[in-house]
């Protein structure tokens, strides 16, 4: 219940107003009780923000029976761009769609992984996010990552779906294109370099391997099995 002020009459005009305040001595109110209901997708944005508390749940638990599934989606992205992992576990619970589109074309994962948010990327993957998700343009979660030059997220997509770093946007830029336009050279080497540097001491091409480290490969990186470029040429002999 919220207390509140109102005139003795429980209305007025704004020239009532006028008048009761420009006469002297004290203004005489009384005091009144309005019930307010929590409920509905307007208390969950409200917990968004704010630390967990124990009254959290509480309220979850009375809101989200009042949401539909649009309302749950929703929310779910804005869960995400809060980075909020309980919330958001609570909306997917209650039916939020955790590969629906927003306006752009974009899932939840892919606003994670713009904001480079580790935590809620992990949730997200670990309960059916699409990491080769693409958006209107042809950009996938690892796209956004890489962009951003958030290097955890872009290690993190890569152990989820290895294959997407060779995936294309609409204008032909893998997530390697995107970082070197943007210069994360810190990406360069699991996007991009690490593979070329396999390649060679796999062929024996011992100069595209120095040109390979000139540019930034590391020379102990794994690949998806696990192998570094030394494996790859012992291998071959």
């Amino acid at each position: 219940l919220v207390r509140t002020s109102m005139l003795p009459t429980g209305k007025a005009h704004q020239d009532d107003l006028r008048r009761l305040f420009s006469k002297p001595g004290p203004h005489v109110f009384k005091d009144a009780t309005i019930p307010i209901s929590l409920v509905g997708p307007h208390v969950i944005e409200s917990l968004l923000s704010p630390p967990k508390t124990p009254e959290t749940a509480f309220l979850l638990s009375k809101a989200i029976p009042w949401c539909d599934e649009p309302q749950l989606t929703s929310l779910l992205r804005s869960a995400t761009v809060s980075g909020n992992s309980y919330i958001a576990s609570a909306l997917i619970d209650a039916g939020a769609d955790i590969n629906s589109t927003d306006s752009h074309g974009r899932t939840a994962l892919h606003v994670a992984s713009i904001r480079g948010l580790i935590e809620v990327i992990q949730f997200l993957v670990s309960v059916g996010g699409d990491a080769g998700a693409v958006d209107r343009y042809g950009w996938t979660p690892l796209h956004c990552a890489a962009s951003e030059g958030h290097v955890e997220a872009v290690e993190l997509l890569l152990k989820c779906l290895t294959l997407v770093k060779h995936a294309v946007t609409e204008k032909g830029k893998t997530a390697f294109d995107l970082a070197v336009e943007k210069g994360h050279s810190h990406l360069y080497d699991m996007l991009h370099l690490c593979d070329v540097l396999h390649r060679a001491a796999r062929i024996d091409d011992v100069d595209g391997m120095r040109s390979c480290i000139a540019q930034g490969a590391k020379v102990n990186s794994r690949d998806q099995n696990g192998w570094t470029a030394l494996h790859r040429a012992a291998f071959k002999g």
